[in-house]
């Protein structure tokens, strides 16, 4: 590699190349038809992607959206093909239907690609996002860069938020709000992004590293405490996606202490999976105990656990052994910290239950609506007089799937994992899903990126950057086409909407205490 590459080639670089290293692997590890075809498929689809955003810079310009793809690419079959590798397994071992799922796949990131290159090479897509960008969220202060008192007070409110809230309940409307601040406890990793922008004059590295990483030691133990192998994760890959945003956008070139600190941070984070994936493990086997514990409590028994070495490989030994023998299972990679990276499993089932009789789809459309209906706050549906019991929706539509294959034997309530694309192909059939596809994704285009903005570096959103977990799996994928419709018409203008309020709250506040609101 020259020295004059930056760091847009070197990781992408990298990528490549796992990918290629990864089909020789499959070759010795399983050389059957059926796995190497698998194989090819996911390589060749996901090199379209890697050599797309590589070449076209897509991630300087266009960075949220670009994450966005990154993330699907990643999560459908990137992440599953370098964990079975590194598992020295069969890259279709426990797969239901992998021949299909991954041409599904496949045909989703060519649609997804070719809809972004339309996207950025049409004006008026372009025209849109710039003023949005420009005219509507920068004046609302939305691109602002926090000072750094401002940032902790924000943070300390959505830790709260975090290790409180838990009121998930239909119609606890107050619960579900408070809950919703949590996604402000990751802006401290936003800190030494910004010192590197504005060095001292945004705040004292030499102070501000080690409360970071004492906060994330704090995050650690509320994820312990309340049982969320979800939370544990969350912290760190939002950290290393911040980053990873802010490193594919810096042009400087390549060097050796670059390649040095890449060695170390991937020898440190090879040794933390496999801490997080006991301790993952540790979470899931003290899962019924939540309710009987406290919360200190919670956090003893899971360390006793963890220590536990026999106890821990026993239950990973029977969740594999039973997969083999259930009729549905979400049992695929061994790792539970890389399966955090994987939907491949939930597609695979998806596309395998889906159904596409005439009544069926009738059926799925009608679950369909009335979702989309109960998105709306049930005071709103009150209003309106639209009669949507909530709680006759609480199932996914994976679990309707099962209900339409194998009956109503345990299978609605279950909460088991949709897919999107196997949601758009049951609602529209094989002929309509990849224009559907293409029509989702170019607006999904448009609302990502306006939070960031053109020609200025590093100037996205502190909200969207805090929100990089959720779009990185979700921003393109997810349970259903509802959950989509949802997530960008109701939750992330509710992160905004959320994000400024608690923001002008603060600055104004330490403004009449008379307080700067800068380091």
């Amino acid at each position: 590699m020259s020295m004059r590459a930056n760091k847009l080639d070197l990781f992408f670089g990298l990528m490549q190349a796992l990918s290629l290293l990864c089909a020789l692997c499959q070759l010795r590890i399983d050389p059957s038809v059926a796995n190497l075809n698998c194989v090819a498929l996911v390589v060749a689809s996901s090199s379209l992607v890697i050599q797309y955003l590589w070449r076209s810079k897509a991630p300087i310009d266009y960075p949220i959206s670009s994450l966005a793809i990154l993330g699907m690419c990643v999560t459908t079959q990137y992440a599953a093909l370098l964990a079975q590798t590194l598992s020295w397994t069969p890259f279709i071992a426990l797969l239901r239907w992998p021949e299909v799922t991954f041409a599904v796949l496949a045909c989703v990131q060519v649609l997804a690609v070719g809809t972004h290159w339309v996207y950025r090479h049409l004006a008026v897509t372009n025209a849109i996002r710039d003023f949005i960008a420009h005219q509507v969220l920068a004046p609302m202060g939305a691109l602002s860069i926090p000072p750094i008192n401002t940032l902790w007070i924000m943070t300390a409110i959505g830790l709260v938020a975090m290790a409180t809230a838990g009121g998930t309940a239909t119609g606890d409307v107050g619960g579900k709000a408070f809950q919703a601040f949590s996604f402000l406890a990751y802006m401290p990793f936003l800190i030494l992004i910004y010192h590197r922008r504005l060095g001292e004059a945004y705040c004292d590295i030499r102070k501000q590293g080690p409360l970071l990483l004492a906060y994330l030691a704090i995050l650690i133990v509320v994820a312990m405490a309340r049982n969320g192998r979800q939370l544990m994760a969350i912290g760190p890959v939002q950290a290393c996606l911040i980053f990873l945003v802010y490193f594919l956008q810096d042009p400087t070139p390549i060097t050796r202490r670059t390649i040095h600190r890449l060695a170390v941070l991937t020898v440190a984070a090879s040794i933390a999976i496999v801490l997080f994936a006991d301790l993952a493990v540790a979470m899931v086997i003290n899962r019924d105990k939540v309710a009987q514990l406290k919360r200190m409590e919670m956090v003893e028994e899971t360390l006793r656990t963890l220590a536990d070495r026999t106890r821990l490989q026993q239950y990973r030994q029977a969740a594999q052994d039973g997969a083999e023998f259930k009729r549905y299972d979400e049992a695929y990679l061994d790792n539970p910290v890389i399966a955090r990276f994987s939907e491949t499993k939930f597609h695979d089932n998806n596309i395998h239950f889906a159904t596409t009789t005439a009544s069926d789809r009738r059926a799925i459309w009608q679950l369909t609506e009335d979702k989309v209906l109960a998105i709306l706050p049930q005071p709103m549906l009150d209003a309106l007089g639209l009669k949507v019991d909530k709680n006759e929706l609480m199932y996914t539509f994976a679990d309707f799937n099962r209900y339409l294959s194998e009956g109503p034997d345990g299978t609605l309530g279950g909460y088991a994992t949709g897919s999107v694309w196997a949601h758009t192909i049951a609602l529209f059939g094989l002929d309509w899903a990849p224009l559907v596809v293409c029509l989702t994704l170019l607006p999904t285009y448009v609302i990502l990126d306006s939070f960031s903005r053109r020609g200025n570096g590093f100037d996205i959103a502190p909200m969207a950057m805090c929100s990089t977990w959720v779009i990185f799996i979700y921003g393109l994928g997810g349970d259903s086409l509802v959950y989509n419709i949802g997530f960008y018409l109701r939750d992330f203008p509710q992160r905004l909407a959320l994000y400024l309020l608690v923001y002008a709250g603060v600055r104004y506040s330490l403004m009449l205490f008379q307080r700067p609101a800068h380091a």
